[in-house]
């Protein structure tokens, strides 16, 4: 389960208060990003079959709102799930264990800003764009999720341009980031 916080120390443009639409959106992106790459492990979440287990909670809380927290966001939550540890012992149901991670998504995200596809957009490229594509893909390079946001509109060479950007993009990640967790 993720949320997010847009608190008003982010950025001026957030209120307090209760989850506005765009922090509901931007966590349920990062939520299908691990849900569905199949980065966790559930079964072994299990404590006792058809009785109990493990629930994992992923709490976003945005601290400087400089662009792109969508991104920041998701790769945040992939590194605390791999530092994550499941506190067993302490609850009585055997050793504590490191969370179970099968894969690392990565999510990247692009912005169309006339006809051009820009790449992890700043807060002024976010805030004149028409579109964003964001894509989650695991360590494999396959898709696990997409979310296209914005009214604006996108060609299939723009989609196809944006795919294959997140894809390299989301390597070279992994590997100056997350393999070194």
């Amino acid at each position: 389960m993720t949320s997010m916080e847009l608190n008003p120390i982010a950025s001026p443009n957030f209120e307090a208060g209760p989850p506005r639409e765009n922090a509901i959106e931007m966590a349920r992106i990062v939520d299908r990003g691990v849900r569905e790459s199949g980065a966790i492990d559930l079964n072994k979440l299990c404590i006792t079959e058809g009785e109990a287990v493990w629930m994992v909670f992923i709490d976003v809380h945005v601290l400087n709102d400089s662009g792109n927290i969508l991104n920041a966001a998701s790769l945040g939550a992939i590194a605390a799930l791999m530092t994550t540890t499941v506190p067993a012992e302490r609850e009585g149901y055997g050793e504590d264990i490191l969370m179970p991670i099968r894969d690392m998504p990565v999510s990247v995200s692009l912005v169309k800003i006339g006809e051009e596809m820009v790449v992890d957009p700043t807060y002024s490229e976010e805030s004149v764009c028409e579109a964003r594509i964001t894509v989650t893909t695991n360590q494999d390079g396959s898709i696990c999720a997409m979310q296209k946001s914005g009214s604006g509109t996108l060609s299939e060479e723009q989609l196809l341009y944006s795919i294959d950007v997140a894809r390299e993009k989301a390597g070279e990640i992994r590997e100056k980031y997350l393999l070194e967790i």
